[in-house]
């Protein structure tokens, strides 16, 4: 299997996920980009790719080095967030980011847990899921 080349640079997405690396793959939604979470091994695992509109991408400034977002994002975000974070942020590094996950988590189940409009809205990854 040849190895999938990135576009310079990271990128954040509107909804939140942070530090993505952009795909030269053609994506299966004309018009849209495939992304995948820099921590992630999307290069021997297809499923931890995903498509977005390349209008919800921008550079990502963040030089801290962590996909998780702060304890004030986790509290303020809404059920559709918190399923994206829940399905496509990597695995926690640290205890920090582990009690960061705990609590989306905690938040995603109180607010209902995965549906399946929910699903299909947020995109299973660059198989042809909406982003």
């Amino acid at each position: 299997m040849s190895q999938i080349k990135t576009f310079p640079g990271l990128w954040r997405e509107a909804h939140g996920l942070r530090r993505l690396v952009r795909l030269d793959v053609e994506p299966v939604t004309a018009g849209m980009v495939v992304v995948a979470s820099v921590n992630d091994d999307w290069q021997s695992r297809p499923e931890l790719r995903f498509q977005t509109w390349p209008e919800s991408l921008s550079p990502d400034t963040d030089l801290h080095g962590t996909d998780y977002p702060t304890p004030a994002e986790i509290e303020a975000a809404d059920v559709k967030l918190l399923a994206r974070w829940y399905r496509f942020l990597g695995s926690p590094l640290n205890e920090n980011d582990a009690r960061k996950m705990e609590r989306i988590c905690e938040r995603f189940r109180d607010a209902g847990g995965m549906t399946p409009e929910l699903s299909k809205s947020i995109g299973l990854g660059s198989d042809g899921g909406a982003a």
